[in-house]
């Protein structure tokens, strides 16, 4: 009876190898809205910060970050397989107000339902009306032609502008990046040459240190 038992699972492994695995399918990433991704992402006097979007909006620091201002934005995202030859067949697109109701995989402003359709992007917003200066979430998930549904996208937030328009080109806030010398040349005791291995505009940060507090320091440019 025992061999029996054995040889019967070994047959139904043969035929359905890893039958749960195949069912699987990796969740949507890279959303964008207006064909900005990460469009929820902060920054602080340039500087991308991890503070959330919603968080960001109601201090008083000098938080940029990217407003949507159109009344019916663009949505888009990217689909992962583990498998070749595969291809998207649906999408459920969920939009809310907070964050709770996302979290319910519910929606207050639009969902979808199963679409049936390959576009991954550029997807025109069609639920409620959108009120400017507001922070919104959304998430998506996907059906393949293989018969299989992945679970949603992680929650995405956008900000709309504080005046909404029929069609305007959304941006990124201005944003800073650190650039160090590729290489420092010691002239003599007194002189460094430090390049940059290119030009271009920008501002020199200098971080100086005296044990007297009374030497010069002399910057050419």
């Amino acid at each position: 009876m025992f061999q029996n038992s054995l040889f019967l699972l070994v047959i139904h492994l043969l035929i359905n190898p890893l039958n749960i695995g195949a069912r699987e399918m990796p969740p949507p990433h890279e959303l964008t809205v207006n064909m900005l991704p990460a469009a929820e992402q902060v920054f602080l006097n340039g500087y991308p910060v991890p503070t959330p979007l919603e968080e960001a909006v109601t201090r008083r620091e000098n938080y940029q970050f990217t407003e949507i201002s159109t009344h019916h934005p663009s949505f888009g995202w990217m689909v992962r397989s583990t498998t070749d030859n595969t291809k998207q067949t649906a999408y459920r697109i969920l939009i809310a107000s907070n964050e709770d109701i996302m979290a319910r995989d519910s929606a207050d402003l639009w969902d979808t339902g199963k679409i049936s359709s390959i576009q991954s992007i550029n997807i025109p917003y069609e639920g409620k009306q959108l009120e400017p200066g507001k922070v919104y979430f959304w998430k998506v998930k996907t059906w393949d032609n293989q018969g299989r549904e992945s679970a949603f996208s992680d929650i995405a937030r956008f900000k709309t502008a504080d005046m909404l328009v029929t069609y305007a080109t959304d941006r990124y806030p201005i944003q800073k990046q650190d650039d160090y010398p590729v290489s420092i040349e010691r002239v003599n005791d007194n002189v460094h040459f430090a390049d940059f291995g290119k030009a271009s505009f920008g501002r020199l940060r200098v971080n100086l240190y005296s044990e007297t507090g009374t030497d010069c320091v002399t910057i050419l440019l």
